[in-house]
């Protein structure tokens, strides 16, 4: 009975926060078309009616953008899941192959090769740091491929 109530507190905890995070999120998004729509009604000169035409323009790109975010971080999530099911596989055909020894050995190897791994990309993001180029972006297919192939 306590796991349920405390299952249920979980959940109800997760849904307040992203009722909030959405409640933030719309927040930022009116921030963002406010702040946008401001600076080009400066730079600009718009008048109201350009102001308006532009104000849609802008929800609409905002709107567009947002959605082509979140279908890239799903299309990320299904390729890092499918690599996941990939190395799965592999590493349950490598136990019907190996014997118990070479197995721990395969083991030791691929330990070895997802902390170079890890090596690698730490080391990418400090070079994409000191470039200074504000936000940093990695190749992040890259790195999914460099998992997938940990041996």
């Amino acid at each position: 009975m306590r796991i349920l109530a405390i299952i249920f507190l979980m959940l109800l905890l997760y849904q307040v926060r992203g009722q909030e995070s959405q409640a933030n999120q719309e927040t930022n998004v009116q921030q963002r078309l406010e702040s946008q729509l401001k600076r080009l009604t400066q730079e600009l000169g718009l008048d109201l009616k350009q102001q308006e035409q532009v104000k849609e323009a802008l929800k609409k790109r905002i709107r567009e953008a947002d959605q082509l975010r979140a279908q890239m971080a799903a299309e990320r999530q299904a390729r890092l899941h499918k690599a996941q099911q990939i190395r799965q596989e592999f590493q349950n055909a490598m136990k019907g192959i190996l014997t118990p020894e070479q197995q721990a050995k395969f083991e030791q190897l691929q330990a070895k090769r997802r902390q170079e791994i890890r090596e690698k990309v730490r080391q990418r993001r400090q070079k994409t740091k000191h470039k200074g180029k504000g936000k940093h972006h990695h190749n992040n297919d890259e790195e999914d491929l460099e998992d997938l192939e940990d041996f």
